[in-house]
């Protein structure tokens, strides 16, 4: 048997504070979760730059920024950390639990009508699903994988974008002639609208992008009801408050069955999708990597059922 012969490795120390300051974006609570003084954190920093012979961040007021190199380095560190927790893993007496956190509007509309078949076909499967409104934190609490709404921007984190968003003005069949006849009339101060804010991404479609699309003012509408809760927002528009802006993955079953019926001939997409994201791939467990790709699965059906971007 040939001997590998290995090079000889940075100090392990000074990479672990590399890639936590690199993965915080701070040196205060790099040094925290080290259980070390921030200058230490510095240290090990300035020991593993001259070790490799070049800068791997800048720090201007307290702001971390990762230069070229460092961003590189940051992503193959990340990797091999998570590979090394994986090696030993096995080792450990661990649950087999699976965590996932997601907005409850997507869980009960779009994911859980699916799960019974996933759990017939992969019963040994221990879920945990947590439908809070916050983003939870990979590199503070015991979550495998997570379903974002936005543009993707997930710079330290694995990523699969599952399909882009839909939008169109729907109401209740009930109010349905006498919002048309109101918009006709461009009365439309006298239409309730519906704001649903539910999906706390930071970035929405809005009326004001809809009015634009319709040939009216682009102005927000003096009659309307914001829901910080997109199953709150649906509700409403249901019971016939009003017109409300939905997302297709949500309402399809809802036009589907025709309780919502839409304004618009057709849909329009934006620039916002839902993404799967997680810590690395290398990190994930057996059943966590089976989940991610059942999901990744039932991305693509919907996509190609509904003829949505990827």
């Amino acid at each position: 048997m040939v001997q590998k012969i290995r090079k000889p490795l940075p100090p392990l120390n000074s990479i672990r504070a590399f890639e936590a300051v690199a993965r915080l974006g701070s040196i205060t609570q790099a040094a925290q979760e080290l259980s070390v003084t921030p200058s230490a954190v510095s240290q090990q920093i300035r020991i593993l730059e001259g070790h490799i012979g070049y800068k791997l961040l800048d720090k201007q007021k307290q702001v971390i920024t990762l230069l070229d190199v460092g961003l590189k380095a940051f992503q193959d560190v990340s990797h091999g950390l998570d590979l090394i927790s994986r090696a030993f893993r096995a080792q450990q007496t661990r649950e087999r639990r699976v965590a996932i956190s997601m907005l409850s509007s997507l869980a009960n509309r779009w994911l859980m009508p699916q799960i019974p078949a996933l759990l017939a076909n992969h019963p040994q499967l221990d879920l945990y699903i947590d439908t809070s409104a916050r983003l939870v934190d990979f590199s503070r609490e015991l979550f495998d994988l997570a379903i974002r709404f936005g543009r993707g921007k997930y710079e330290q984190l694995g990523s699969d974008r599952l399909f882009v968003e839909r939008f169109q003005a729907v109401c209740s069949p009930l109010v349905k002639n006498q919002i048309e006849e109101r918009i006709r009339h461009r009365q439309i101060d006298d239409i309730n609208f519906i704001c649903d804010i539910g999906m706390h991404a930071g970035e929405h479609v809005t009326w004001i992008d809809w009015m634009e699309r319709r040939g009216l003012p682009p102005e927000m509408p003096a009659r309307r009801m914001v829901c910080t809760d997109t199953n709150m927002s649906i509700d409403v528009a249901v019971n016939g408050y009003g017109l409300l802006l939905g997302r297709h993955v949500l309402i399809r079953s809802l036009l589907e069955q025709g309780t919502l019926v839409a304004l618009d001939e057709a849909p329009f997409e934006s620039e916002l999708a839902y993404y799967l994201v997680y810590p690395s791939l290398a990190g994930l467990s057996p059943d966590a990597r089976q989940l991610r790709d059942w999901i990744l699965k039932q991305g693509r059906q919907f996509r190609e059922s509904y003829g949505l971007s990827s």
